[in-house]
């Protein structure tokens, strides 16, 4: 697993995925709009055969859509990642596949390239594929608990004033060794 954090615009659906082969069902089953997001996004190679509802059993501890919509990946999110970091997705026609928000709660994006030529295909999800050892599964703020999402503002600060004090030291620990 290796867990990335990145931000994305808002965009409308029709305008996403668009150099890729695009399911018509991107633009029937998903919402008009996909809002901004930002997020760590968890990549994860699949190590046993499993459905949709399994993984989220196993990864995120809940089948129950609400739960599943914490964790679920905007298109220009996937945009960005494919753009940024193509190397933590499979780009030789193995699965790389994601929760979204769906007009009626929650459905799943596969996006897979092959043939030199990306494609986004949407599925349901409780349909009953199983998906193979090695696809890999993106999942959004998985380490986040519940009370994380209500993070006051003070704690939020505070945890970035500990990181920056980090980056510091490790800042002045390079000039220390460039010296």
């Amino acid at each position: 697993m290796k867990t990335i954090t990145l931000t994305a615009p808002a965009k409308a659906t029709k305008d996403c995925f668009t150099d890729f082969y695009r399911d018509p069902s991107l633009d029937t089953l998903l919402p008009k709009e996909q809002p901004a997001q930002s997020g760590d996004i968890t990549t994860i190679k699949l190590n046993k055969e499993q459905t949709f509802l399994e993984m989220a059993q196993e990864y995120l501890g809940t089948t129950d859509p609400k739960k599943i919509e914490k964790h679920c990946l905007t298109l220009p999110m996937v945009e960005k990642i494919i753009a940024e970091y193509p190397n933590e997705l499979h780009t030789n026609g193995r699965l790389n596949f994601f929760f979204v928000k769906s007009k009626d709660g929650v459905s799943v994006v596969d996006a897979a390239r092959g043939y030199q030529r990306w494609g986004a295909v949407v599925y349901r999800l409780k349909d009953s594929y199983h998906w193979r050892v090695g696809d890999i599964f993106l999942v959004r703020n998985l380490g986040h608990s519940e009370s994380s999402d209500s993070l006051s503002l003070e704690s939020r600060v505070a945890e970035l004033e500990a990181w920056r004090e980090r980056m510091a030291k490790w800042l002045n620990k390079i000039d220390d060794i460039q010296s």
